[in-house]
């Protein structure tokens, strides 16, 4: 059976998905600079560091990039628990993105690693969906809570 096209996608859908992560790990290193310039966290310079070594090693279809994401986005998720604490709304934002990155670099690890002539192993790949699910799941506690000091009327 030839499946070359189904191989030549493949590079393609690699190679577009690295550049789009190289290319949000240069907006957020260069934004990271800024932000440490002004005495801030030095977290968005590391993981736009992180995104872009991912990023062009992905587009080179090294399945090293995929590791690699995959550990700055743990990392990520421990930064945003120490950074926000477990209330939602701020933890989501400093998380889902990157984790829906972190799905999709999922997904197509398996292709990357054929792509190197090497068997793709499904416990890489379902330890990042673990993971990148594990940071979109809802957190069974809701912060929203009644602003009035007495119960609202009766209107019947």
């Amino acid at each position: 059976m030839n499946n070359s096209g189904a191989a030549a996608g493949s590079k393609w859908v690699l190679a577009g998905l690295g550049v789009l992560i190289a290319l949000i790990g240069l907006g957020l290193a260069g934004g990271g600079g800024y932000l440490i310039a002004l005495g801030g966290s030095w977290y968005f310079l590391l993981m736009g560091l992180a995104m872009l070594a991912s990023g062009l090693m992905i587009t080179r279809r090294k399945p090293l990039g995929a590791w690699l994401y995959g550990v700055a986005l743990v990392l990520t998720a421990i930064w945003a628990v120490w950074d926000a604490g477990l209330e939602y709304w701020p933890l989501v934002s400093r998380v889902l993105t990157f984790a829906v990155i972190g799905l999709v670099v999922a997904l197509v690890y398996p292709t990357c690693s054929a792509l190197r002539a090497r068997p793709a192993g499904v416990a890489p790949t379902a330890w990042l969906a673990f993971w990148a699910w594990a940071s979109l799941r809802r957190w069974p506690t809701c912060s929203c809570r009644p602003t009035w000091s007495r119960p609202p009327l009766n209107l019947r």
